[in-house]
């Protein structure tokens, strides 16, 4: 689990800042960038976003079950109990609605381990989890974060240019940031919050064009962070057949190879076992696929859905005796990779000597460090302890915000 540490945003930290923001992106950093503004009491800001929906990597899928809203991108908490998903927002809650202890599950599921199913006490023991039990981390989002700064953002807006650090429009103001849409709509900035996702900014100028080009040090350490294809499919199936959790691979092997994981898990662990409209409980398998290895034994993820879903459902008769396609009633896939403006899982060294070798996390640093005072970048790419979670992206977009209006 990850102990997480929050620091305090200070109000009056922006009463010498007077200038327009830029945020691009609304995903988790981006909309926490957006709060952090309006609550120190800045208002002349707003969000660019790429695509027709707001959340970034966190999506809902409320429609396969009936009742229970389930997530199809982030889902685990990774801590021990619920306090961290109200203590990392920026405007605080009624705590006697909502996100209170028996809103979310303590999962401490059963493990199953390996082709040969071998089942690991010690893991379920050692292993402690929070997850959502009526909710989603977008619900969480949308709720308590996208509420407060809604009318700042601007969907269908992808950005095609940034060019900064000289003279930026025909009058010859200096200091400016232009940024330029795929529709030529151009807004002027003093300071830009850049949440683009890892896999956009390796793309370069064939999706954003920074003029001048970003420093050396900068575009090396995009090199260097692997952003993996990953694809989360949720099946409807007629029983139950399958373990709480299995990982396939077994564990030395995914722990080696940290950016490739394959698991298999019942997605409604936990959650309210609600009836559906036939009077049916509902059984929801959730697969899960992240890395290069991976994805080359599901096409590359550059399939159709559909061609995506019957190669998982092969895998999964080849690991549950064919039990997987008697049972199959039906499938939503969410493949990352193929997001336009995200393009894949979630950033990670690749293996588990890499993240010792680039534990210091320098070129995580340099991801993050802001560009001639005038770009800053946020995500949960930029985040040195808490890369690839929820809540790296969302203090990273905290502290973007703060060094944006204080230099600090």
């Amino acid at each position: 689990m990850v102990d997480i540490k929050i620091p305090p945003i200070t109000k009056d930290a922006a009463k010498d800042f007077h200038g327009k923001i830029v945020i691009i992106g609304a995903g988790v950093a981006g909309l926490f960038a957006a709060n952090t503004l309006k609550y120190m009491g800045i208002d002349d800001y707003v969000v660019l976003e790429a695509s027709d929906r707001y959340g970034g990597r966190l999506k809902s899928n409320d429609d396969l079950h009936t009742e229970v809203p389930l997530d199809v991108g982030a889902e685990w908490i990774h801590a021990s109990d619920e306090r961290m998903v109200k203590d990392m927002l920026v405007f605080p809650h009624d705590e006697s609605k909502d996100l209170l202890p028996s809103d979310f599950i303590k999962y401490q599921p059963e493990w199953v381990l390996g082709v040969k199913n071998k089942k690991s006490k010690l893991l379920q023991k050692m292993y402690q989890e929070t997850k959502f039990k009526r909710s989603t981390w977008w619900h969480w989002l949308d709720t308590h974060v996208y509420r407060h700064v809604q009318e700042k953002v601007k969907l269908n807006s992808p950005v095609k240019g940034i060019i900064y650090g000289a003279k930026t429009d025909e009058e010859g103001a200096t200091g400016k940031v232009k940024i330029v849409c795929e529709d030529d709509t151009e807004y002027m900035a003093d300071k830009v919050i850049c949440t683009i996702p890892l896999a956009v900014l390796k793309k370069g100028d064939g999706m954003i064009k920074f003029d001048p080009p970003l420093p050396e040090t900068k575009r090396k350490s995009i090199d260097a962070i692997d952003m993996p294809p990953g694809c989360r499919i949720l099946f409807d199936m007629k029983s139950n057949f399958y373990p709480d959790l299995t990982v396939p691979h077994g564990l030395l092997s995914t722990v080696w190879n940290l950016g490739d994981l394959t698991c298999i898990y019942d997605a409604l662990y936990g959650k309210d076992q609600l009836s559906s409209s036939s009077g049916k409980a509902q059984n929801i398998l959730a697969f899960v696929v992240i890395g290069h290895k991976n994805a080359e034994a599901l096409g590359r993820l550059q399939g159709e859905d559909d061609e995506i879903a019957k190669a998982a459902l092969a895998k999964l008769d080849q690991i549950f005796d064919g039990q997987a396609t008697q049972n199959y009633i039906s499938h939503v896939v969410q493949n990352w990779t193929r997001e336009p403006y995200i393009l894949g899982a979630y950033s990670f060294p690749g293996s588990f000597s890499e993240l010792i070798i680039s534990s210091c996390g320098r070129h995580r640093r340099a991801l993050g460090a802001t560009v001639q005072d005038q770009i800053l970048f946020a995500g949960e790419h930029t985040s040195v302890e808490y890369f690839s979670l929820v809540p790296g992206a969302a203090l990273e977009g905290r502290r973007a915000a703060v060094e944006a209006v204080s230099g600090v």
